[in-house]
């Protein structure tokens, strides 16, 4: 077979050509995947962030006075607070104040042991850390 031939044969030939497509698409597959299972990562822990803020402040608004209500906050931190989900209890750092009849919880979360690779860690903007608040109404 003439060398013109076989060439002609082999750019007209269609064999292998869902391999070269899989190739060129499986990486951005991947890091589709891989996106979304961090993106649920830190939204998951901001959820559960919100719901120790709400969790704490009313656990800790039966308390008569203000010391009370803040060693009930911490208390509850120490015991309860160890089973959220994705939550790290030494991470957590709580907060309340008073004002009026107001009771406002805050609590911040380190989320620098957040798994993500250092490519995407300079590439993209994300908060060292994530606080939620939440206000209760004293009675």
């Amino acid at each position: 077979m003439p060398f013109h031939l076989g060439i002609r044969l082999f750019l007209r030939s269609r064999r292998g050509s869902n391999s070269v497509e899989f190739a060129i698409l499986a990486p951005i597959l991947c890091l589709l995947l891989l996106g979304s299972a961090y993106v649920g990562l830190y939204i998951g822990r901001a959820h559960s962030l919100a719901q120790i803020a709400a969790d704490v402040s009313r656990y800790a608004m039966v308390g008569e006075t203000p010391d009370q209500r803040q060693a009930m906050a911490l208390r509850w931190l120490d015991t309860t607070g160890k089973g959220y989900p994705l939550i790290d209890p030494l991470q957590l750092r709580v907060e309340v104040s008073e004002s009026f009849d107001m009771m406002h919880v805050s609590v911040s979360y380190d989320m620098s042991d957040l798994p993500l690779p250092e490519l995407v860690r300079q590439s993209v903007p994300l908060p060292q850390s994530v606080v939620r608040t939440a206000a209760v109404l004293l009675p």
